[in-house]
């Protein structure tokens, strides 16, 4: 791909570094829809308000947006007639070229750093900046480069981002941890499941929150029933796998995935100020094939926007503080890492389970969404117990009143009853699609886990949520 955007030095007259290209109406807004989420509202510096234009070749241009925490640039095809670059407001361009006709669009620059937009009835000027000044994406280096399907990535950010917490008061929770685990890695360290405290309402968890999450403080259950995390258990050979927790509540997933050798043409060049932030990324790295880092949820929903719905593979390495994807179709995105250790999760996921309660995914599904609405005056409280072959759900509060639904449910092990915000319970369900769920339980103030019943080569087979209960 080489440097990008890299154009020789050319004297400064009036035909000097003058962009001029044709291109189809509707693969630049393509182009630009892609770029413009990583393009800055709200910034001190005028230029990351701008997209930045440039040839990449005789026959495309290259699209770049950045904020200095995350970069998204594509190439689009275009006849080239003149090399060059230029910037534009992202918002203004996009808005003449969504309500200009299909068709062709002729983009020219000039040494003012204007850009006109020439169609056969329009013409527009827009002002830009020197195109020198804005920053590029930064060069990306690590010891191995990773692949995975496109798709399977999808999947996998979608049934952990809900759990990403929205409080940038701890930033490592504000992200999704990416580890990369060696097939000798053992499947799941199993703790006590006492590490996250139970709250009696959303009070007491921002109490909690405060506290250390991950502070051992309950002895190791007792080896009964089955044990817990066995269907999110690693997979033969390296995998990748996805965490996310806001201290309440923990998702997980493991998937295969391929590694390369660092062998790929990835953008890279001189970055001229301003440039990405390069920390170090904490006290997280790549050592050969494995490594863990923290990936900003705002990149993440970024990432799935761009890859939803597309075929191909998706690559992807780590280093100096950042992260590079390169995405089937050649788009890429480069993303700051959030610095600090990620909390040591796995001793949050019980030894076993005492209790365990069978469940068809969507009726308990849609009964939680119609208690939610007399729970959310309540606490989010909902509280569950089986009854033979019925499980109750109930929810109260002073303003509105009561709720109850009941769902079918197979119970092995004592009836129990137990709370839950239903925020929890419903944010994990809606990002399932198996036709019915484990919830697997201990006591009312222990961690439970919520886990999809699959076949074995499922995605969903390798997924669990944990989630801390309420009291009663």
């Amino acid at each position: 791909m080489g440097e990008f955007f890299d154009q020789p030095a050319t004297e400064d007259t009036d035909t000097a570094n003058r962009l001029k290209v044709i291109c189809s109406r509707k693969e630049l807004l393509e182009g630009l829809q892609k770029v413009a989420p990583a393009v800055s509202t709200r910034s001190s510096l005028p230029i990351l308000s701008h997209v930045l234009i440039g040839s990449d070749s005789e026959d495309r241009i290259r699209l770049l947006g950045s904020d200095l925490e995350i970069g998204i640039s594509c190439t689009i095809p275009a006849d080239v007639k003149s090399p060059g670059k230029a910037t534009a407001s992202v918002r203004t361009l996009m808005d003449i070229i969504n309500r200009l006709p299909d068709g062709e669009i002729e983009l020219t620059s000039s040494v003012s750093n204007s850009v006109r937009i020439r169609t056969e009835h329009s013409d527009y000027k827009l002002l830009g900046f020197n195109s020198e000044e804005y920053p590029q994406l930064p060069e990306v280096v690590s010891p191995s480069i990773f692949r995975i399907s496109q798709e399977m990535m999808h999947q996998m950010i979608r049934r952990v981002l809900f759990a990403v917490s929205p409080e940038e008061t701890r930033a490592i929770f504000t992200g999704v941890l990416f580890e990369i685990k060696q097939p000798s890695a053992p499947s799941f360290p199993q703790g006590s499941g006492g590490n996250l405290r139970a709250g009696s309402n959303e009070a007491a968890a921002d109490a909690q929150a405060s506290e250390d999450p991950f502070e051992e403080d309950n002895p190791a259950l007792p080896p009964t029933g089955s044990e817990a995390g066995k269907g999110a258990a690693d997979l033969d050979g390296v995998s990748l796998r996805l965490v996310s927790t806001d201290s309440h509540r923990l998702a997980l997933i493991n998937a295969p995935l391929n590694v390369e050798e660092s062998e790929m043409n990835l953008p890279a060049g001189e970055p001229p100020a301003p440039s990405f932030p390069q920390g170090r990324g904490g006290n997280m790295g790549v050592t050969g094939i494995s490594g863990k880092f923290i990936v900003p949820a705002r990149a993440m929903n970024e990432l799935n926007r761009l890859i939803a719905g597309k075929e191909g593979d998706i690559r992807f390495q780590f280093g100096a503080g950042q992260v590079l994807f390169l995405l089937s179709d050649g788009t890429v995105m480069v993303s700051r890492l959030i610095e600090g250790q990620f909390p040591a999760y796995e001793r949050l996921i019980p030894v076993a389970h005492s209790r365990r309660w069978m469940i068809e995914r969507l009726p308990f599904l849609n009964a939680l969404l119609r208690a939610t609405v007399v729970a959310r005056e309540g606490a989010n409280r909902v509280v569950l117990q089986p009854k033979e072959s019925q499980l109750s759900i109930t929810a109260e509060s002073n303003m509105i009143g009561a709720a109850h639904e009941e769902v079918e449910v197979e119970i092995e092990g004592d009836s129990m009853e137990v709370a839950f915000n239903v925020k929890y319970l419903t944010d994990a369900l809606a990002v399932l699609e198996s036709d019915g769920c484990w919830l697997n339980l201990t006591e009312p103030l222990k961690p439970a886990i919520l886990q999809p019943i699959v076949r074995e080569n499922s995605i969903e087979s390798h997924y669990l949520c944990l989630m801390m209960p309420m009291e009663v």
